[in-house]
């Protein structure tokens, strides 16, 4: 999914800007994502060319969804911008990550112009090329199935909803330790994802500490990141289940009835 991705979609979507460029995979882009811009602000974006073998060594991280100030915009670009600065300290000799973050502005281009100057002030240019920033409307599930982490930086959730997207690709989450994304991420068991450590306001070195904590998995213990990535098939969040499992029981439970006296109503 990677490779493929990075090289059919990311790669000509970065070109989609050159009016010059008519090649089929650029035209392709084009018409496949109409409403999707690239923001390039200072019109210096060149992504780097990276070989298959060097792609499978190269974590893609992306976010995707609305850039609203609830989504903890600003929280995940200064984030980006201390992983950035301190990869050479904290991962020597590792390829830094490729960055796709996307989504459509909701309040008047103020979360838009964060990410802008992320990729214009608070990034080295080397490091800007590989902070991909795509404003309108993503293909979310292409997006999320190759990548190799998911971010979440809320600020607060009643729920969420893209923790549980990111799992029916297989895509383990770094998310903040907010309303519904405690309750549906690493549960009964599971490691599905990284969160940060408090509850407590997020902060950027919050969040910094647990993408961190994700690329020292990938890159140092490639069998625990598989088992991440099954614990985000296995989890199932089905209104109902087998053996009265699943929300529908909770509530009702939550209501007052007991578990033991309802019917398993997935037979």
């Amino acid at each position: 999914n990677k490779i493929n991705f990075y090289n059919d979609y990311i790669l000509p979507f970065s070109m989609k800007n050159d009016d010059t460029n008519k090649t089929q995979a650029v035209e392709n882009i084009r018409k496949l994502s109409s409403r999707l811009e690239f923001v390039d602000p200072n019109e210096r974006t060149t992504l780097p060319k990276l070989s298959d073998v060097q792609l499978k060594e190269t974590p893609i991280i992306s976010s995707v969804g609305r850039l609203v100030s609830q989504k903890g915009i600003n929280v995940m670009a200064d984030a980006v911008k201390l992983l950035m600065d301190n990869w050479e300290k904290d991962f020597p000799g590792k390829n830094k990550p490729i960055f796709y973050l996307a989504g459509q502005d909701g309040e008047g281009g103020t979360q838009r112009k964060i990410l802008e100057q992320l990729k214009t002030n608070g990034l080295s240019q080397e490091d800007s090329n590989r902070v991909i920033f795509a404003h309108g409307f993503a293909p979310m599930s292409a997006i999320t199935a190759a990548s190799d982490f998911f971010m979440i930086p809320s600020i607060f959730e009643p729920c969420g909803l893209t923790q549980g997207e990111a799992f029916g690709v297989g895509t383990p989450v770094i998310a903040s330790h907010v309303g519904g994304i405690v309750d549906t991420v690493n549960r009964n068991g599971k490691t599905n994802g990284i969160l940060t450590k408090s509850a407590e306001k997020l902060n950027a070195n919050d969040f910094y500490e647990a993408m961190k904590k994700a690329l020292q998995i990938y890159f140092d213990d490639p069998e625990e990141y598989k088992n991440m990535v099954n614990d985000a098939f296995s989890e199932d969040f089905s209104w109902i289940q087998p053996q009265k499992q699943g929300p529908v029981y909770e509530y009702l439970e939550r209501l007052g009835l007991s578990r033991e006296n309802l019917p398993d109503i997935s037979k």
